[in-house]
């Protein structure tokens, strides 16, 4: 596993028109840690239809005052099923890592 590196969050959704199947097993390579997942069950099958009404897309809003980072996983219907805050890392800013190591 290979953990010399900043930690960095992944969204992966939708996209909507694409056939809804289980989540997958995870890569281990940098030591992923799965926060939310949500598909088809076993019972199920995979590769539904969207009138199963399966597809999620996810949506990103910072706020202008606080750069507070919010990601909104949605089902179809708009409905949140889960979120996370993020807030700015000032000294991860472009030119002010630059500028460290000068």
């Amino acid at each position: 596993m290979f953990r010399e590196f900043e930690p960095f969050w992944e969204f992966v959704s939708g996209p909507l028109h694409a056939g809804t199947w289980a989540p997958g097993e995870l890569d281990n390579t940098f030591g992923p840690k799965a926060m939310f997942q949500k598909g088809c069950s076993a019972e199920q099958g995979e590769n539904l239809a969207p009138c199963f009404g399966l597809q999620f897309f996810g949506r990103i809003d910072i706020d202008g005052k606080t750069e507070v980072m919010t990601v909104t996983l949605k089902d179809a219907d708009n409905q949140s099923l889960w979120s996370v805050d993020i807030a700015p890392r000032p000294d991860a800013r472009p030119g002010q890592i630059m500028a460290q190591h000068i």
